[in-house]
């Protein structure tokens, strides 16, 4: 497990994801508003860190991203419409992939202007 606290970037990296080691998992999520899966192909641990989380109270449970973003509050892959993809699942995921990704879930946030300017960057090229 690699674990880093930053107040807007922190990392969380698991040697097995299935099963899932809870303690961790729970350590990790703990104090966090958001996490974003980042993995390939299928959600495996996407799935898995929502079914550890599931019952935490709704004000200490963060909001769990990985193939799809929010949509009006909704989506991912089995809502009607689904939400908008931020990690396709059909092909290798990229350095340039990832960053649009963590961009994206990034501008939801009350930011500095030189974060601001970095994503800026970022979603221009």
């Amino acid at each position: 497990m690699l674990a880093n606290r930053h107040p807007f970037v922190q990392g969380y990296k698991v040697g097995c994801v299935w099963p899932l080691e809870a303690q961790g998992a729970h350590e990790f999520a703990k104090g966090l508003e958001e996490i974003l899966v980042v993995e390939e192909k299928r959600q495996i641990f996407e799935y898995a860190i929502k079914e550890e989380l599931y019952n935490w109270p709704d004000v200490q449970r963060p909001h769990v991203y990985g193939k799809f973003d929010e949509k009006d509050g909704a989506g991912g892959e089995w809502s009607v419409p689904m939400g908008n993809w931020l990690l396709p699942a059909h092909y290798e995921l990229s350095p340039a992939i990832i960053a649009k990704a963590i961009a994206t879930r990034l501008e939801k946030f009350d930011l500095p202007a030189d974060v601001r300017a970095c994503i800026a960057v970022i979603e221009a090229k």
